[in-house]
């Protein structure tokens, strides 16, 4: 008997462990982890190198028309590709990140990756985080999942997260960007974050990875 591999969507806001969480559910369930925040950030990437300003609509709508964005899904890891070009390691900084937010509330852009995001997970077998997978890239998957946490905590997972690579970061500078990128994320009129009403709320605030990890496992097997 074949067995049909869904997606499955894990949404949430900044800095509340989806990757973490998302590639271990996918390893334990051979399936493939597609991340579509790196998405928005390699578009606010391309806005950079380009030297895009967010106000001018008609410049924005042009590099988006010519831009060659390909997305190469990899057992927990997820390439990207602008113009044949592998920008995966280069969207990361601060920078990017701030930026991709406000990328992210602009209509045109969520058009450009909505179809893009669709394709990835086409063939089902994927575990796709975002902050609207549950409900509007994939509402119709029978396993969403909506991950929440204090602030306190997710700023405190961040600033030990970013430590542990070496970089120069200050907790409260964190906590401020996570409640600026919360308010932007869910006040923005395309596609807000918000929890799908059939998704299973997951707040980890006190549990373990591990215990999240076998909350979402043990709800799709």
């Amino acid at each position: 008997m074949v067995v049909r591999k869904h997606v499955v969507a894990i949404d949430g806001p900044a800095g509340v462990g989806k990757t973490s969480t998302s590639k271990l559910v996918a390893g334990r369930l051979g399936y493939v982890y597609v991340d579509t925040g790196a998405l928005y950030r390699a578009v606010a990437w391309k806005f950079l190198q380009e030297g895009v300003k967010l106000s001018d609509k008609k410049r924005l709508r042009d590099v988006l028309k010519g831009m060659s964005l390909q997305v190469k899904p990899e057992r927990n890891r997820l390439r990207i590709l602008i113009g044949g070009k592998d920008v995966t390691n280069r969207l990361r900084s601060r920078k990017i990140t701030g930026l991709s937010s406000k990328v992210a509330a602009i209509a045109a852009v969520r058009k450009f990756l909505v179809e893009i995001q669709r394709k990835a997970g086409k063939k089902g077998g994927v575990v796709m985080e975002g902050r609207d997978i549950g409900t509007v890239i994939f509402p119709a998957t029978p396993y969403k999942f909506f991950l929440t946490a204090s602030i306190e905590m997710r700023a405190m997972r961040r600033y030990l997260e970013l430590k542990g690579q070496g970089r120069d970061v200050v907790l409260s500078e964190i906590k401020r960007d996570i409640i600026a990128r919360d308010r932007r994320d869910r006040g923005r009129k395309i596609s807000p974050l918000r929890r799908a009403k059939d998704a299973v709320l997951v707040d980890s605030t006190n549990i373990t990875m591990r215990e999240v990890v076998n909350c979402i496992v043990s709800k799709i097997k």
